[in-house]
């Protein structure tokens, strides 16, 4: 499925993608709901700020042997490894540091190896650990009574 359409209607294509598989699959339904899983988090190991941004033009990279940030949210982070690095794994990765600020950090690691990634984390005083936390899932069931 894809759906494309004008910027002008960006408010509206969550709500059109909708109606559209609610209409082309109506034996099905689908709903976000929070469920207890065991998530890979990215958590602080102290209440020490290594990681807030020196300010400066918002930039990032990531590379498979290197994540770069500058001036950006920690979300870049967790977003990263779960689209492309650590795809793979059978948990979600998820951001459960509290942090609200900008930071600057520089990892040399090989990004699909969460003991690498740990490794260069660590003088940050950030680590990836395995909870159970609750989450949003995606649900899509059989519609009742199709």
């Amino acid at each position: 499925y894809e759906l494309q359409l004008p910027r002008a209607l960006d408010s509206i294509l969550f709500l059109r993608m909708q109606n559209d598989l609610a209409t082309s699959f109506p034996q099905y339904e689908a709903f976000v709901e929070k469920r207890m899983k065991k998530v890979l988090a990215l958590v602080r190991t102290s209440a020490a700020d290594k990681i807030a941004s020196q300010g400066g033009t918002p930039a990032f990279r990531f590379t498979g042997l290197q994540a770069s940030m500058k001036n950006t949210g920690i979300n870049m982070l967790t977003s990263q490894l779960s689209v492309l690095f650590l795809q793979f794994l059978p948990m979600p990765i998820v951001n459960d540091t509290g942090y609200r600020g900008k930071i600057d950090l520089e990892l040399n690691a090989d990004l699909s190896d969460v003991n690498s990634i740990n490794s260069e984390l660590k003088k940050y005083d950030l680590r990836l650990v395995e909870k159970d936390k609750e989450v949003e899932v995606l649900v899509i069931r059989d519609k009742p009574g199709f």
